[in-house]
């Protein structure tokens, strides 16, 4: 078995290389032709994509680069033999192992975390489990939009472990998601060479996938909505146009049902489906040499399924929409073009698409970030009605004010309204821990760590020596939650309200009541009794056994189990933290 010294000496040799070699292999990825053609397409590509974002351009063209040199065991080869002679031998061993283990892209999740940045990872298309070593996957784990979900990432191997090389790229998707892609941007890339071909033949590919990971996945009732599909060779079955819509186009024909007659209610029974036909959108595609049976959840499916004589038929993949819409959007051909599921021309609208677009990205854009919006001048700025701008606006807070937290009747009493409530666009950073979070000016120091010790009786003289003050703050917080995001959420939140409100004790249980109201999705886990029972065993151990916040009394059992005690921060805490200032 290797050894923790003979692993480490392998990736500090394989580390300090890898700039050398990627150095060499400049004038070679210069004079490929094939190589150059594709860099400008690329680099036009996302010139127009994000005008903006030379840093990211910069980033995949260089990804890119790294790829087209690493992963091709010709290239490298033709290095190692041309450059034999004034190669050191350190970077002949590298190169020699690359030219028989060549860099190669992978989809991956976490599967064990190690110490010292060391990960087992599993590969989503090859199905494989490999050990990888990276810092910046480290890094990624302690901010919660990019902890634990799915990774794409140049890999390098090293003998002994896998290395990432260049960007690490994150987002939601899962195994169909990922061959749904691959086979869509190139499906005999795919088939011939796998992930690794299609992205280096159409490295463009790459801002899709960073795009998905702005996109939140599409959902109805709170379930996450996915395109179930399977294929078919015939269908026998009669599409009456009373009820199924007919769009053909050349040799492709879609048949999608837009009302339920009785009897096919009578033949199926009841179900949720005939209700909501439009979301679950079940469709017959008849292409050119096959049959395609299509439906955004799975019950719809098996309606759809059973209504064409196929009722055992399972589906053969669940793509996550998001991605067949933006690819769709991208101008990438689905098996069912030239027909698509984003529709091509706006339909009936009030005023042009560009310009209603343009009204809703700035009433979002207000919203998150807490701002007033003034529907009328935003109406005249790009042109459209104001009863039709009122109508989207009102449409939109709907959509929002669905996600409330609707607080009991009888929790009202402990509700506090005298506290700023950051806007969305803020509220992410709350899932971080307190440095990544962004959210307070911390200030730690040997002098601020003997006042604490003081203050708390010595309790935690070993928590801190240890972690620090911030380390024994949030792993009293995950001890309780046993969920680090849920730690850091309510860590974070009750900071902010009890520094904004420093002046005047604050009840614990308003602290979880507006909680629950700040961050809605939380009452799906929680009841009020349960989450405010669960934050003041974590509160009074960091913030009244510790002395950073002032309690009149030392609270009876039921008393802490109910969070029916009041806190006030000390100077301490005001010392430690300082609210960062925002814009509203």
């Amino acid at each position: 078995m290797n050894t923790h010294h003979d692993l480490k000496a392998r990736t500090t040799l394989y580390s300090t290389q890898f700039a050398s070699i990627a150095k060499l292999l400049e004038p070679y990825l210069a004079s490929d032709a094939q190589i150059q053609k594709t860099l400008r397409s690329l680099s036009s590509f996302l010139g127009k994509k994000m005008p903006d974002r030379d840093d990211y351009r910069e980033t995949i063209i260089q990804q890119y680069l790294l790829h087209s040199g690493l992963s091709h065991p010709n290239m490298l080869s033709r290095l190692l033999d041309e450059r034999q002679a004034s190669l050191g031998d350190p970077t002949k061993e590298v190169l020699a192992y690359w030219v028989s283990h060549p860099a190669f892209y992978a989809f991956f999740t976490i599967t064990k975390t190690f110490s010292d940045d060391m990960f087992e990872i599993h590969d989503l298309v090859t199905k494989e489990h490999h050990l990888l070593l990276s810092p910046a996957l480290r890094t990624m784990q302690k901010r919660g939009e990019s902890r634990n979900v799915t990774y794409l990432a140049l890999l390098l191997d090293n003998g002994e472990c896998l290395q990432t090389a260049g960007m690490l790229h994150y987002n939601h998707l899962v195994g169909d998601d990922i061959a749904y892609f691959a086979r869509t941007v190139d499906a005999a890339q795919f088939t011939d060479g796998g992930l690794d071909a299609v992205l280096h033949s159409h490295p463009q590919a790459l801002y899709v996938l960073d795009q998905l990971s702005n996109i939140p996945a599409i959902q109805n009732n709170q379930s996450e909505m996915r395109l179930h599909t399977a294929e078919v060779k015939t269908v026998s079955y009669t599409f009456d146009p009373a009820y199924w819509d007919t769009d053909k186009r050349g040799d492709v024909a879609c048949y999608i049902l837009r009302e339920a007659s009785s009897a096919m209610q009578q033949k199926l029974g009841s179900s949720p489906v005939w209700q909501e036909l439009g979301m679950a959108n079940l469709r017959v595609f008849k292409l050119r040499d096959r049959w395609m049976l299509a439906a955004f959840s799975k019950e719809a499916f098996h309606v759809l399924v059973s209504l064409m004589g196929f009722p055992s038929l399972q589906p053969q993949q669940a793509v996550n929409l998001a991605l067949v819409f933006f690819l769709e959007k991208e101008g990438y051909r689905a098996p069912w073009f030239p027909i698509t599921f984003v529709p091509e021309k706006p339909q009936e609208e009030p005023a042009d698409m560009k310009s209603l677009n343009a009204f809703m990205q700035e009433f979002q854009q207000a919203y998150n970030t807490g701002k007033t919006f003034d529907v009328e001048r935003a109406a005249a700025k790009h042109g459209i009605g104001v009863e039709t701008a009122r109508q989207i606006m009102e449409s939109l807070q709907k959509t929002v004010q669905k996600r409330d937290f609707v607080v009991p009747e009888q929790e009202k009493v402990y509700e506090r309204a005298d506290w700023p409530v950051p806007p969305p666009s803020l509220r992410r950073s709350f899932s971080n821990d307190l440095y990544e979070s962004g959210l307070f000016f911390i200030q730690e120091s040997d002098a601020i760590e003997n006042t604490f010790n003081a203050l708390s009786g010595n309790l935690f003289v070993k928590e801190v020596e240890q972690l620090g003050i911030i380390g024994f703050m949030e792993e009293t917080f995950e001890d309780v939650f046993e969920d680090e995001s849920l730690a850091y959420l309510s860590l974070n939140t009750c900071l902010w309200i009890l520094l904004h409100l420093r002046d005047t004790p604050v009840l614990v249980r308003s602290l979880a009541l507006e909680t629950m109201r700040l961050f809605p999705l939380l009452a799906e886990d929680f009841t009020v009794d349960s989450y405010a029972e669960l934050l003041s065993e974590a509160v009074f151990t960091v913030f009244c056994r510790s002395g950073l916040c002032a309690i009149p009394a030392r609270p009876k059992a039921e008393v802490r189990r109910r969070a029916l005690y009041t806190i006030q921060p000390s100077l301490l805490l005001q010392t430690i933290f300082v609210v960062r200032p925002y814009s509203v």
